[in-house]
């Protein structure tokens, strides 16, 4: 039990970093299908504060998730994952949106 504690909490605040990385050094490397060329200069720093952004709220919905489950919480724990995976999807579409259509 207080495994999954624990590895909620790093896990969050290693997503939370990685947030704060890409928003710092506008580096997409790390997010995976984004080719970092074909980004224009001035939609990187929009497109490197909503990943922050997104990754770190899914990040603790995830969180919460796991703990919700671990608590035999689990109506609110499927609630929580889902909207966790529409934070991630959301960030998609936003790329999409400010690369295709400027």
């Amino acid at each position: 039990m207080t495994v999954n504690i624990v590895f909620s909490i790093v896990f969050c605040i290693s997503m939370v970093i990685l947030g704060i990385y890409v928003a710092i050094t506008k580096d997409f490397t790390l997010i995976s299908y984004i080719n970092q060329t074909t980004i224009a200069d001035k939609h990187k720093n929009q497109i490197a504060y909503i990943f922050t952004l997104c990754i770190s709220l899914s990040a603790v919905f995830l969180m919460s998730s796991i703990l919700c489950f671990e608590y035999d919480f689990i109506a609110l724990s499927f609630l929580f994952l889902t909207i966790a995976l529409l934070l991630i999807a959301l960030f998609y579409v936003c790329f999409y949106k400010i690369t295709k259509y400027p």
